[in-house]
């Protein structure tokens, strides 16, 4: 009797431990999910950032996360090594997590590295670059086009910091801010007067001529850049920098409120840095040996949830149903199957 009982206590002991050891198993797991969680969705500094921004004001390079009407801005670091009375402005991407921006003091174009904004390489231009009536933005294919004195669209080489003439701008008085979509459409941003940037454009990258899209009705906005489909356009003046979103098509305008920027001089999307390349306009229901554009998104048929994503396409690689291909860098034309 006495051993009967001895061993049920024995035994009760034995589950209540089993249980405490399950309960503290499980809190563990539940407290590294909920960590690995927030590491992967809530905390800013492990979110990357939609759009970078560049303020002329204190040289710092910034995160901006578009989160619906609200923007959200996270200082990266200082650019450095840049002079003391250096005048940055512009932004845009380099590739390979870097960007150029350029110093209009020195005639400078920097190349910067976009995840602590260490400068890590600067070649002077053979020519001025103007505080009014700039730009600049490469294109999908790799060039660097910017605006420079005497309204002149030019190619510079990153390399040299030679510089190309392509012709002077028609069609606008005044350009400040210039972007690429990934298709190589090159929008602006400028006017017909000689003091404020309220429109947009489109410019040809053969004729130099810019074609007026649509009134913006703000105030001036003299920073640019693609993401997703849209524009996004900041005024550089005052302490806390307001932000734009355009539709390219229409050029509707909706504001996402302030960025906290002081001199917001730059704007470069941030998703092909995620990605590594550049994303195009969905193609929808792309069927079997259906050609895909150099850039473009492509996806196929019977797409189901939780498709999976094949980066950098070689050329005439096979894309199997429900998947999403990018087509990078292949100078020609992929089979999406």
């Amino acid at each position: 009797m006495v051993t009967g009982l001895s061993r049920s206590c024995n035994e009760l002991s034995n589950a209540r431990y089993t249980l405490a050891m399950r309960a503290t198993l499980l809190m563990i797991l539940l407290v590294f999910g909920l960590v690995g969680s927030m590491a992967l969705t809530g905390c800013s500094a492990a979110t990357p950032p939609d759009l970078y921004a560049l303020s002329a004001r204190d040289h710092t390079l910034h995160g901006l996360r578009l989160d619906g009407a609200i923007t959200r801005s996270t200082p990266i670091g200082r650019i450095a090594p840049v002079g003391d009375r250096a005048d940055l402005a512009m932004l845009t991407s380099a590739g390979d997590g870097l960007a150029f921006t350029i110093d209009r003091r020195a005639n400078v174009l920097h190349t910067l590295r976009l995840t602590d904004a260490a400068v890590v390489a600067s070649v002077r231009l053979d020519m001025d670059v103007w505080v009014t009536r700039r730009g600049l933005a490469r294109a999908p294919d790799g060039r660097l086009f910017a605006l420079l004195p005497g309204m002149e669209l030019r190619t510079i080489d990153p390399a040299t910091g030679a510089t190309a003439i392509i012709g002077p701008i028609s069609g606008a008085t005044m350009i400040e801010a210039l972007a690429f979509s990934p298709d190589g459409e090159l929008f602006a941003l400028g006017g017909a007067g000689t003091k404020f940037s309220n429109a947009l454009y489109r410019v040809d990258t053969l004729t130099a001529e810019a074609t007026h899209l649509a009134d913006l009705h703000v105030p001036d906005a003299d920073a640019l850049a693609y993401l997703d489909g849209s524009l996004y356009a900041a005024d550089s003046d005052g302490s806390d920098a307001q932000l734009w979103r355009i539709d390219p098509a229409t050029g509707t305008l909706v504001s996402l409120g302030p960025t906290g920027i002081a001199t917001l001089n730059g704007l470069t999307g941030a998703r092909s840095e995620r990605a590594g390349v550049l994303r195009a306009p969905r193609v929808e229901g792309v069927l079997e040996g259906q050609k895909v554009e150099d850039g473009q998104l492509a996806v196929a048929v019977e797409v189901g949830p939780g498709v999976a994503v094949v980066e950098e396409v070689e050329e005439e690689q096979e894309v199997e149903h429900g998947e999403e291909a990018i087509a990078v860098g292949v100078g020609g034309a992929l089979d999406a199957g």
